[in-house]
This record gives C-alpha cells, structure tokens and sequence, in this order.
C-alpha cells in the first residue's frame, strides 16, 4: 500500500472516531505529519537547503545564545557550515567546529589517539549536527569525544533524517525530516559539496539501483 493511500485512510477513519478529544487529536496531528514527509521524501521534495534553514529559524527561536556548533564529518560538519552561514545572515552569534568520534566508538579493536576540540565546549551550550541518525552509536561516541574537550553547559543534537531504530536512548532536539524505514533499507544523504548534488536517498541494503 501506497503511503499516501494509507495516510488517506487513516485520515477518514481516525477522525471521524476521535471527535473533539485534543490528546488523540494531537497523536493524529504527529501521525499524519511523519507520514507527509515519507510520502513527500518517496516523491524526491526533500529540498536539503529548505530544511536547513528551518532548522536555522528554530535554533534562533530556542534562544541558545552564542550555541557552539559542532559538526560530525563526513557530512555533518557540511551540514553545519550551510546552518552556519543562515544564521550569520541573521546576524546570530555562535562558533563553529567538528569533532572526530572514531577513537570513542566502541566497536574498534585497535586503539586511535584521541584528539581535542580546536574551540573549548567548557560551559558552552552545545549543537551537534549529522545527516542521518539511526541507532543513535555515533552520536553517543560524538558525545563522548566533546566531553573529553571539556564540560558543556548543555549538549543538543540535530539531524538532518531521523530514520528510527534507535538502540540507545537518544533524542534530537532538532529534527529536519522523519523518514520511517525497515532494518532492511539503507539511507544516504548527498551534498553538493562532495556528491554535486543534494539528495536523499532510501535503498534496500545491497540494491544497486
């Protein structure tokens, strides 16, 4: 079934049960609203730079003073250069950096030296940004490797896909698109900054088309 064609239904049956009740109101509201973005995500509407700067207006609107951004390569960090350059255009004070997670993942056998941040996260409230989050490992690692730069006052995390499937309990503050998926798909994000174009992609794992 269609994802439109299930939104469809839902909207015609859950309403017409629910009546004036706000709370169900409200779940039927998140409902509808993932399911318009698989939907508008499957049709290839997904403008990365629309989102971005959406996600721009709301860090402005969380009233984070001078946020620090910190991007997760390899993506991530592009990602937080183009929100960068939003908020510059509002005039938005904030800093802007990258942090390397691999010596922190725990899934390595050998040993990588760790390294610090170029600007301290002491005290500062703090935005990591991927592209893509799913398990929720490499933001637990990213965590981990700003804290051995110093103590943040706060650390959020945005992303540009949530895919689900988390495996820890990890929730982004800023979210550009929910994509349902299955275990079996894989998500790619392309930027014009290393793929010259700006897309995003759900694939069956191993597919070639």
């Amino acid at each position: 079934m269609e994802i439109r064609e299930l939104q469809k239904i839902l909207e015609f049956h859950f309403l017409e049960k629910i009546g004036k009740n706000n709370n169900l109101n409200k779940l039927f509201g998140i409902i509808k609203s993932t399911l318009n973005d698989a939907c508008e995500h499957r049709k290839g509407k997904m403008t990365i730079d629309k989102i971005l700067f959406r996600l721009s207006k709301e860090i402005i609107e969380s009233n984070t003073p001078n946020p620090y951004l910190i991007g997760i390569p390899k993506r991530g960090d592009l990602l937080a250069q183009r929100i960068s350059k939003n908020l510059l255009s509002e005039n938005f004070k904030h800093d802007i950096g990258n942090v390397n997670y691999m010596p922190f993942r725990d899934d390595l056998d050998e040993s990588i030296e760790k390294s610090i941040l170029e600007i301290s996260p002491e005290d500062r409230d703090v935005i990591l940004i991927d592209d893509v989050i799913y398990t929720g490992r490499t933001l637990r690692a990213s965590i981990e490797a700003v804290i051995y730069s110093g103590r943040p006052k706060t650390i959020a995390l945005l992303c540009l896909v949530d895919r689900g499937h988390r495996e820890l309990p990890i929730t982004p503050s800023f979210i550009g698109k929910n994509i349902p998926t299955n275990q079996n798909e894989y998500v790619s994000v392309f930027l014009n900054e290393i793929d010259q174009e700006d897309k995003v992609e759900v694939k069956l794992r191993g597919s070639s088309s």
